[in-house]
């Protein structure tokens, strides 16, 4: 059995009194988890700097869905969608729902990780995951407040009861998106933030729990090569850094007005799918207010 020491010993080292203490320990333990300065991965994509001058949002949304249709096959509908969803992962802040974004193909010759690839260039922090476990996924987004695209989710969110699928669910409203979690030597409690901009590619029809809390895009997305072809090119990372710095510019000036904005619920919708699409209104995202419109009459 390994020896300890009680009394004075504790105490020069700062403990309380009578607490068993360890002769191995120099220090005294650290109460709650350890205090570290918050970092960014270097695999995440981030841009710390504004671009410089002013920003159209019609144009810049244009932009971003032309440089997608480069590099995937979309309908203009899925395109408009997935540019509205990328400018709101940029406002973060500014909401109290935030849908994520559910890239479904209809079989395996259709490959989602191709949309994902031309994506990930475009979004703040972006990070591609081909799996994740409940430990992993609040600690990722309560560190390093990524954008999450995750890959193969038919794989590993497919149980509706899954600790898994329920942290991952806790992020679609800013409320609940918490998960207390025990750390440290002496068990205090933390809250975990999973509040994130997310969006998966899967195989055929999400679980209704992400159904639910997301919108969603049906596409056959394939890469631009022809049969035959050489694979296009990856997106062009200057050409996607202005993009990003750009969207972030607009998002930042107009953070108030996203804030403040009450727009009209979409017709023909349930109360939660009515949260889901009320940040992509015309009143909310105004550079497009065309966007929108073609997004939800192919909902």
């Amino acid at each position: 059995m390994r020896d300890v020491t009680r009394g004075a010993d504790c105490q020069t080292e700062g403990r309380r009194r009578g607490e068993l203490c360890s002769p191995r320990r120099t220090r005294p333990f650290r109460r709650g988890a350890r205090a570290t300065k918050k970092t960014r991965h270097p695999l995440l994509v981030c841009d710390d700097e504004l671009w410089p001058d002013g920003v159209d949002g019609a144009r810049l949304l244009d932009e971003v869905v032309n440089n997608l249709v480069r590099y995937v096959v979309l309908p203009v509908y899925a395109a408009v969608a997935i540019a509205l969803w990328t400018l709101h992962s940029f406002a973060m802040a500014c909401w109290s729902v935030s849908a994520a974004a559910c890239h479904r193909v209809p079989d395996e010759a259709v490959r989602e990780d191709t949309l994902l690839a031309a994506a990930e260039r475009h979004h703040p922090a972006a990070l591609i995951v081909s799996h994740l476990t409940p430990a992993v996924l609040f600690r990722v987004t309560d560190e390093f407040k990524p954008t999450l695209l995750s890959d193969e989710a038919d794989t590993w969110l497919s149980d509706e009861r899954s600790e898994l699928r329920c942290i991952f669910n806790s992020g679609h409203t800013i409320g609940a998106a918490n998960v207390p979690r025990c750390v440290g030597d002496d068990y205090d409690v933390k809250l975990f933030s999973t509040w994130a901009g997310k969006a998966v590619a899967m195989i055929g029809r999400p679980p209704s729990t992400i159904e639910d809390r997301s919108v969603r895009d049906p596409t056959r997305a394939q890469d631009t090569r022809r049969e035959g072809g050489p694979p296009p090119p990856r997106p062009d990372p200057s050409r996607t850094r202005t993009l990003r710095q750009r969207m972030r510019r607009w998002t930042r000036r107009h953070a108030d007005e996203l804030r403040a904005a009450d727009p009209l619920a979409p017709r023909g919708l349930h109360d939660r799918a009515i949260d889901n699409w009320r940040p992509f209104s015309p009143s909310r995202t105004q550079p497009a207010a065309t966007g929108p419109t073609k997004a939800r009459r192919r909902r």
